[in-house]
């Protein structure tokens, strides 16, 4: 097969890159591959081909995979896309699928594959800096940390650490205190980094500090909102497809009792503020339940209820009728996902008993 084209989106500090690539062989067939990289813990996340596709084909796929986070795409060499694959690669191709199989050689068995620094974003500023070496930092990613910091390494995270909340503070002298919450084997902490920062660049990065934290501090820290809409309607699943494809980028994971569809910001724009929250990456969650629910959850109702007028003439036309709204004031959706029970209304009688 012959390469023609690949394109990935410029998210690679994020830990995470979106890939589309084009082959043809002989007879002309035209094969698209996209694929999902994740270079904090999986590897090579996703790896999709479609034969000849339409072009509606195409651009779903290609969305449902990449549009969810959150960079544009950058054109790239075949040595340069390959030279990103087998970065991932090295870290794992265990979630790839069996479909990638016949294709990886296209992606493995290329002569001088290069490294290249055009998935990287464009930082502006020094919230957006010291946050994206935070992120890269904890998940133990170095090609990444390296990319925006050539300094010492103060502190190796062990794998699976979570990083949840970053604070940025101004010290008189005119450096930094960032604050970083970890979950570190099911234990939380605050580690207090103080950074020196010369003409833009950090050049050196201290561990000032290391305090442990119990659940109910945690809380504390990244207590809000969160609110719900809840629809009812019959054969409410049945309108996810609609939905998913109207949306577009969001990403698709199935529980016991439904299919959660995770619609995030089309930017990283928020990562300019002092304070960064991970969960502050999504803009809405929606829950297609098997009680015949659509349960609508955001931490910013405004933002939340522009996704439901998006969908409002789907909703409309499957007779999918909002039922009741909810505000609680620390978050539970997660509690929801994991519980014994689709029908949320009879969740959140027996969690506010």
């Amino acid at each position: 097969m012959r390469h023609l084209e690949s394109y990935a989106t410029k998210t690679r500090l994020m830990g995470v890159v979106g890939v589309k690539s084009i082959f043809v062989n002989e007879a002309m067939d035209r094969y698209l591959m996209v694929l999902h990289l994740d270079f904090e813990s999986y590897g090579v996340d996703g790896f999709h081909v479609l034969e000849n596709p339409s072009k509606e084909e195409e651009e779903a796929l290609v969305d449902s995979v990449c549009g969810g986070l959150g960079g544009q795409m950058v054109l790239l060499s075949h040595r340069e896309v390959a030279g990103l694959y087998q970065e991932a690669r090295a870290l794992g191709l265990e979630n790839a699928g069996e479909e990638a199989g016949p294709y990886l050689h296209l992606y493995e068995d290329v002569e001088d594959p290069v490294d290249t620094d055009k998935v990287y974003e464009t930082i502006e500023g020094i919230h957006e800096h010291i946050h994206y070496l935070l992120m890269r930092l904890v998940a133990g990613d170095e090609r990444g940390l390296r990319q925006i910091y050539r300094g010492g390494i103060p502190h190796a995270y062990p794998p699976e650490t979570a990083l949840i909340k970053n604070s940025i503070e101004k010290t008189p002298e005119g450096d930094y205190l960032a604050t970083a919450l970890v979950l570190i084997d099911n234990e939380y902490a605050n580690h207090r980094y103080l950074i020196h920062v010369d003409q833009g660049e950090v050049t050196r990065l201290q561990l000032a500090g290391e305090i442990r934290l119990s659940l109910y501090e945690v809380a504390l820290q990244v207590r809000k909102s969160q609110f719900f809409k809840i629809f009812e309607g019959e054969e409410v699943l049945a309108s996810f497809n609609q939905v998913h494809d109207l949306l577009r980028g969001g990403i698709i994971e199935p529980y016991d009792h439904g299919v959660l569809l995770t619609y995030f910001h089309p930017h990283n724009e928020h990562l300019k503020n002092p304070v960064y929250v991970i969960s502050e990456d999504v803009r809405a969650y929606l829950f297609f339940t098997d009680e015949d629910q659509l349960v609508v959850v955001g931490d910013d109702e405004a933002q939340m209820d522009e996704v439901i007028h998006r969908i409002h003439p789907i909703l409309m036309r499957d007779a999918i009728e909002l039922v009741e709204g909810v505000e609680v004031d620390y978050p539970i959706f997660f509690d929801f996902l994991h519980s014994d029970t689709g029908d949320f209304l009879e969740f959140i009688e027996e969690e506010l008993d």
